[in-house]
């Protein structure tokens, strides 16, 4: 905007400059041929009357017929008037007296004709006004030259004073007005992005499965679209240092995040901004990380990374108990980095983030009590048949090896009978704990209803399936139980066949318990 408007100013003094010169040189001209007109007329006429008398002279001679006088005459007439450019005296019968030429437009010319004797005698006398000519060429040089430099005068002080007193207040008011539009549109696209990256971040609550993958997203989302040097996301230990863990971060680190050293407490390590942010329970602002006294401990490595201002933002997640879980640190690359709508904006989005921390935990919780059996903390039949569903899908496609066990405890009634439900349930939380000691990391257990578990055999046949049950058998027979000492279990395997389904491989499965039962239990049946 600042060059147009220089081209501007340019073309503007140039324009005028061009009209004044245009002007002047109009006067300059009107003044020249004033003076022209005025002295030709009095030459004309001063020399008309000379020439008139000259002519006069000579007839006198002629008629007297002095040639020789005449002649002398006028050659000393024409050596003092240089600008006598031709005179002629002619005879009809073309006797020439006298000729005297120059090569000049005549301006004064007197022709006479008359007789004597009966012979035609013709004088003519031409005069240019030379010096009349040489003076008003010196004038209109003079006033040329005059006009020109008026011009150029008149131009510098034109320029000089539309520069100094009219366009340079204006142009240093547009220059202000221009830096202004540009902080405000800078500050605006700011802005913007924080927009952007609140409701990216809101998105994120709802698609993120779990509250590493949320936390992974949100510091991406601000590094990436705010194009922040570094944002972190740290947790509030309530450990006996009330230190700081990272849990995420994304941008440049330098071996920042590594060497933090960081505390919530009133201590030199927790006084900044994400100790203060997590302790007052409000955002804490550092616009000069190099000159902040309370940004000291970690200044030298701010400077290594470039860091010159950042953020702290308190993620509380329970508003009645004012629990803070941690706080967002955000580090920019520029002093005076962060507008007080951008910090609103920051603040909307820790306090969206605490809410979907807290969503995230209680999603998962319904997810965990809908899939889980609340006594044993095993998988329950919702779970198990949707295992059993997509393992059987699997072993489909891929033509890989799956088999399941069914077993419960023997004589169980008689626990229940004998000691109680407490104890009862005692027992089977027991026997979860040998199922998960004794089974692999991938092998699915579950409760199948009542005392009776399953396990999910992935990628095991039919000879590592019953040397896994005989293990399990083994184990429970060899376990004492709170107050009823020793038991036993029965266990039915069965493999997955082509054409099965999840209530094939169950039936053969509890087929084959049902004929460990009568077989005097304690062992392990296979159909």
């Amino acid at each position: 905007m600042t060059k147009k408007y220089d081209n501007q100013k340019n073309k503007l003094i140039i324009i005028l400059v061009i009209t004044l010169f245009v002007f002047l040189s109009s006067i300059a001209y009107y003044i020249y041929d004033s003076e022209k007109s005025h002295r030709y007329s009095m030459e004309n006429n001063r020399l008309h009357t000379e020439i008139e008398l000259l002519a006069d002279f000579i007839s006198d001679f002629i008629i007297r017929s002095d040639y020789a006088e005449t002649k002398n005459f006028l050659k000393k007439w024409v050596s003092k008037k240089a600008e006598v450019v031709y005179i002629e005296v002619k005879f009809t019968n073309g006797k020439v007296l006298f000729l005297n030429e120059k090569d000049c437009d005549s301006f004064v010319q007197l022709n006479k004709d008359f007789n004597i004797d009966n012979k035609n005698i013709s004088i003519s006398l031409s005069h240019d006004i030379i010096d009349t000519k040489l003076h008003l060429n010196k004038i209109a040089v003079l006033l040329i030259l005059t006009v020109h430099i008026l011009t150029f005068v008149i131009g510098l002080t034109l320029w000089f004073i539309l520069s100094r007193w009219i366009l340079k207040p204006l142009n240093n008011e547009i220059k202000y007005q221009t830096e202004e539009i540009k902080k405000y549109t800078k500050d605006l696209e700011k802005l913007n992005r924080s927009h952007m990256a609140l409701s990216k971040s809101n998105m994120a609550l709802l698609t993120s499965k779990n509250r590493q993958e949320l936390l992974d997203n949100i510091c991406s989302i601000i590094h990436n679209i705010c194009k922040y040097k570094l944002v972190w996301i740290g947790i509030a230990l309530d450990d006996e240092k009330k230190s700081i863990q990272v849990l995420s971060k994304d941008g440049v680190d330098i071996e920042y995040t590594n060497n933090l050293d960081v505390y919530w407490s009133d201590c030199k390590r927790g006084n900044g901004p994400t100790g203060r942010a997590i302790r007052e329970k409000k955002a804490i602002i550092i616009n000069d990380t190099q000159n902040d006294i309370s940004f000291k401990p970690w200044k030298e490595n701010a400077k290594k990374n470039g860091f010159l201002s950042c953020a702290s933002f308190p993620i509380i997640t329970n508003i009645t108990d004012n629990k803070v879980f941690g706080s967002i640190n955000i580090y920019s690359g520029f002093t005076n980095a962060f507008l007080e709508e951008e910090i609103e904006l920051l603040n909307e989005l820790s306090s969206n983030l605490a809410y979907g921390i807290i969503a995230l935990e209680d999603r998962n919780q319904v997810k965990h009590l809908s899939i889980t059996d609340m006594l044993t903390g095993l998988n329950n039949r919702l779970k198990i048949d949707e295992s059993l569903d997509y393992e059987i899908q699997r072993a489909k496609r891929y033509d890989t090896e799956l088999s399941i066990i069914m077993l419960d405890i023997d004589h169980f009634k008689s626990v229940n009978d004998n000691f109680g439900h407490q104890v009862g349930d005692k027992v089977l939380q027991e026997f979860s704990s040998i199922l998960k000691n004794v089974c692999r990391d991938t092998d699915v257990i579950g409760r199948w209803g009542g005392e009776e578990f399953i396990v999910i055999c992935i990628n095991s046949n039919k000879d590592n399936t019953i040397e896994l049950a005989q293990r399990l058998r083994k184990s429970v027979e060899e376990f004492s139980f709170f107050k009823v000492n020793h038991k036993t279990t029965s266990l039915g395997v069965s493999t997955y066949k082509d054409g099965d389904n999840k209530d094939i491989m169950t039936k053969r499965a509890d087929d084959a318990l049902y004929d460990a039962k009568h077989n005097n239990r304690n062992c392990v049946k296979f159909i």
